[in-house]
């Protein structure tokens, strides 16, 4: 029998291995299995510097290594261990061939992440040798197709196994089942079992086989207060006899609050004290790894021993091919064209810099843009995204990935040693998993191939060997198992990544009630294991300097998303709370200050209006009629106006068999030629007209329009037919139609800046009636010349009185941003007050004759609308109609439009808008405000 010693985090335990090793030393029959490889390097160290001289070494390796070993030394013709990948792929040919009809197996692509799920489970299994059953009442929660697959779980399982075997095919977790349970030749050397916590089953009975045939196995841990796993451990092998080995160290733990990652480097540059002189004097544990790289840049010019991997997906590489396939699905289905914001932002990734300047001016060509239509885009089309886009199996995307490596690697700026590994381990691990896997043939779409290849990219980092052992140590949470140091840094202890989010497999259940031997895997263990391991560092030395981010951060599922120090560290103030009986956080804790000034806040990031703007904007108001949809173009988003009517930027064509714009056009052309064909001016009865006539104007004015189905077409007649009628029964009884399609203009002057500026005012307008006030308002009295306009859009255009608060007065110099939201909120649309203006101006009325504005809303009721309407509740309710009108004819209106036109003119920034005009807008694809 062997023994079990358990080790105080206290003492150094690779320094107590070393003692036992040394004590009666024979490295040729000795034997040290460790969790992981990183300890070896301190071990061997440690013996050496035990030794006082050079030495052979015991044999040291990983326990997977091992097994590998030991396994392939058991068979004549070995299987060959695979991938991850292969896993998922030989699970989803397990399950398409016990769920033959079933729609969630039906293709690789659809089926995948389900695969790896799967995969992922039934090595689980392995682990705890587990052979699996069918489930037949799956948890309540469970989804439909986590349902099938829980229910047909045991015959998928059995399938799999069966494929691996006819295919000649193992993997890790399969290897460590078939040594637990048929057993292997326990080597005749001096066993020492190291540093292990959490067993799965095939492990405890691995190790128990050896135990029993005399190896030692060391515990890291309080022999007094056993961690949880420990006190498992112990309680499944019936121990009695465990050693222990005391200590009385206590660590010193000083806590900082930060407010940002940077702030937290601050304070950690501020406590790292003198160059460290041993391997294992100092060390600083990362617990995020995108912290890497800008910790090394904050680091004092020390050496430095990196011992954790940075992950790809924080790369500019990883950034630019993903961006690839933003190109390739902003692709216009129609035109064939590509989204001239997601190449712009693709081209900005700072890989290549001379393309930066090319980025800057694809944004002006339009809002999509042809490959063909410049040869040096077509240049970057050919080598990075069409291969992309023509791959068809995951080895034509490796291809790809390949062509896009060598081009970086031949074309990019002079990087760094970090860049070229990232550039150099892409093309090792990703195209070589792609490339050589079971499925590298398969055809799949697009979307799944861009997926696969993600999922790999996610899992490669750049490795930092860590060789040799010297300066300070930088490693992360899992690479400082078994190792001791005499001043810790620990980064980044909060709760989203200590213990962090575990992602749940949905095929993963844990009930309590279900018997132990038919038990799924745990869903726990994770996070006790994480908890040992911080626990046995802070334990193991003596000195802790533990920081976290303690802030506020955008969340794309919330609102906000607070970021809180780890429950670990909670749980290590509250037990000093309890020591000290006290409330201890405000002075156990030091905490980064920050200072903004408000006037940094006030600043506002707007495209400024330059001089040049200015000179443009002057040629397009006075050498061109303006009319009241460019005034209303400006209102409702200056930065619209600028992309536009500056800029000149295509639009991207509208995902509609129908142009709306050319429908209501036609509705238009028709009302105006049934009008005329009466002889205007004339009075018409409502009796006189006829919607059947107005509906066969309708079609003859919107011709024959391409690319529209007959369903389209048939519901878009139906439609018109029905508004048409109901404008009919909606007309009123009589009224005189002076003319339709009026145009009217009127040259105004503007003064600006002591220069006179002539603006040529211009409106068309739909019709023109006379028409009595109980006729039109069922109120009042005396005759009003009626202008009104046919909406056919969604647009609404209602009167707000609060427009008239607006004194053009007083803000005449105040061309600001406030302003123009008041007039956006309250005026809504210029164009029926212009059309009143333009009417009084062009002596429309007679001096008896009062204004009135209405609208046809043809979009909704078909129903007559007027703009301003009498007020009931008032005993003078024609006082609305009343105050419209002195604001149109004494000049309100007139000094309203001339602040408006010098706003466009002079305000110094093109203001975006608030975000109303936003969600329909052609340019949101670039437009950095939306």
């Amino acid at each position: 029998m062997g023994r079990v010693i358990a080790i105080h985090p206290g003492v150094n335990l690779l320094q107590h291995l070393a003692e036992l090793l040394t004590d009666n030393y024979d490295p040729e029959n000795t034997l040290v299995l460790f969790p992981n490889k990183r300890p070896i390097l301190f071990a061997s160290r440690y013996i050496y510097e035990k030794l006082k001289k050079p030495c052979l070494l015991p044999k040291m390796q990983a326990f997977k290594d091992w097994c590998i070993e030991t396994y392939a030394k058991t068979r004549e013709n070995p299987e060959t261990v695979i991938t991850e990948y292969d896993q998922a792929w030989i699970t989803y040919q397990a399950a398409k061939e016990v769920l033959q009809g079933k729609k969630i197996t039906d293709t690789w692509d659809t089926f995948m992440d389900w695969a790896f799920r799967l995969s992922d489970l039934f090595n689980k299994f392995d682990e705890e040798l587990c052979n699996p059953k069918d489930v037949e009442y799956p948890y309540p929660d469970a989804g439909k197709k986590a349902r099938i697959l829980l229910e047909n779980l045991g015959r998928i399982y059995e399938r799999y196994t069966r494929i691996l075997k006819q295919k000649g095919l193992t993997t890790p977790s399969s290897i460590l089942k078939k040594l637990a349970e048929e057993g292997f030749q326990v080597p005749e050397r001096n066993i020492y079992i190291v540093g292990f916590y959490a067993l799965t089953k095939a492990e405890s009975k691995i190790f128990k086989r050896m135990y029993e045939e005399g190896a030692v196995i060391l515990w890291h841990t309080d022999p007094d207060r056993l961690e949880p796993l420990y006190q498992r451990w112990k309680k499944e092998w019936n121990l009695s006899n465990i050693e222990a080995v005391a200590s009385r160290s206590i660590p010193e733990i000083k806590l900082y609050q930060s407010h940002g990652l940077h702030p937290e480097l601050s304070m950690l540059k501020s406590v790292l004290g003198s160059v460290p002189k041993r391997f294992d004097q100092k060390a600083i544990v990362l617990l995020s790894q995108s912290a890497l790289i800008p910790l090394l840049h904050g680091l004092p010019n020390w050496e430095i021993n990196i011992t954790m991997g940075y992950p790809l997906k924080q790369t500019p590489l990883y950034a630019f091919i993903t961006g690839i396939e933003e190109v390739i699905k902003s692709k216009h289905k129609n035109t064939q064209k590509y989204s001239s914001k997601a190449l712009s932002e693709l081209l900005m990734q700072p890989l290549i810099s001379q393309w930066l300047e090319l980025s800057k001016s694809i944004l002006s060509k339009g809002a999509f843009i042809d490959p063909a239509s410049d040869s040096q885009i077509n240049e970057i089309f050919e080598t990075l995204i069409f291969p992309y886009e023509k791959a068809k199996t995951p080895e034509d995307i490796a291809d790809a990935l390949l062509k896009i490596l060598s081009f970086i690697h031949q074309h990019a700026d002079e990087s760094s040693p970090i860049e070229k590994g990232f550039v150099a381990k892409t093309a090792e691990v990703s195209a070589d998993i792609l490339k050589n896997s079971l499925f590298a043939k398969q055809p799949m779409s697009t979307k799944s191939l861009f997926s696969l290849l993600k999922k790999i990219l996610e899992r490669v980092s750049v490795p930092f060997e860590g060789e040799p052992l010297k300066g300070l140590q930088v490693m992360g949470i899992l690479e400082t198992r078994l190792l001791s140091f005499d001043e810790v840094f620990i980064l980044d202890a909060n709760e989203d990544v200590l213990p962090g989010v575990e992602e749940i497999n949905p095929l993963i259940f844990w009930d309590p009630d279900i018997p132990d031997k038919d038990k799924l895997p745990e869903r726990f263990k994770e996070e006790a294991i994480i908890r040992y391991h911080f626990r046995r560092l802070v334990a193991s030395s003596k000195k802790v300097h533990i920081f976290w981010q303690q802030q506020s951060t955008p969340d794309k599922a919330s609102l906000e998303s607070k970021k809180e120090k780890s429950r670990y560290v909670e749980q290590i103030i509250w037990e000093k709370e309890k020591e000290e009986k006290r409330n201890l956080e405000d002075t156990l804790v030091q905490k980064s200050k920050l200072t903004i000034s408000p006037e940094v806040l006030a600043v506002k990031d707007y495209l400024k209006k330059t001089e040049e703007h200015k000179n443009v904007l002057r040629l397009l108001l006075t050498e061109n009629p303006v009319s009241a949809s460019l005034i209303d173009l400006y209102i409702s988003c200056p930065l619209k106006f600028y992309y536009e009517k500056l800029l000149k930027l295509e639009a991207p064509d509208e995902p509609y068999e129908v142009d709306l714009k050319v429908v209501g056009d036609a509705m238009h052309r028709a009302l105006d030629e049934y009008y005329r064909s009466f002889g205007l001016p004339k009075k018409i009865k409502k009796s006189q007209l006829n919607h059947e006539e107005l509906f066969n104007l309708f079609v003859k004015h919107l011709g024959d329009v391409e690319n529209i189905s007959p369903e389209k077409r048939f519901l878009l007649y139906e439609t018109v037919k029905y508004r048409l009628k109901t404008y009919a029964e909606k007309h009123p009884e009589e009224t005189e139609v002076l003319s339709t399609e009026k145009p009217l203009t009127l040259s105004l002057l503007v003064s600006l800046n002591g220069e006179t500026l002539p603006i040529r005012l211009f409106g068309k307008i739909d019709r023109i009636d006379r028409r009595e006030a109980e006729h039109l308002f069922s109120t009042g009295s005396g005759t009003f010349i009626l202008i009104l306009d046919y909406k056919t859009g969604s647009r609404k255009a209602d009167w707000k009185k609060d427009i008239l608060s607006f004194s053009v007065d007083k803000v005449a110099q105040d061309l600001c941003e406030e302003h123009l939201k008041f007039l956006r909120e309250k005026l809504e649309s210029i164009q029926l007050p212009l059309y009143a203006y333009l009417a009084f101006k062009n002596s429309l009325c007679l001096e008896e004759e009062k204004l009135a504005v209405a609208y046809v809303d043809l979009y909704r009721t078909a129903e007559e609308k007027p703009y301003v309407r009498p007020d009931r509740r008032r005993k003078d309710s024609m006082a609305p109609v009343e105050e419209f009108n002195q604001w149109i004819t004494d000049g309100g209106f007139e000094r309203l439009l001339v602040y408006i036109i010098k706003h466009i003119l002079e305000c110094p920034y093109w203001y975006p808008s608030d975000g109303t005009a936003c969600t329909y807008c052609s340019y949101r694809q670039f437009c950095r405000y939306c």
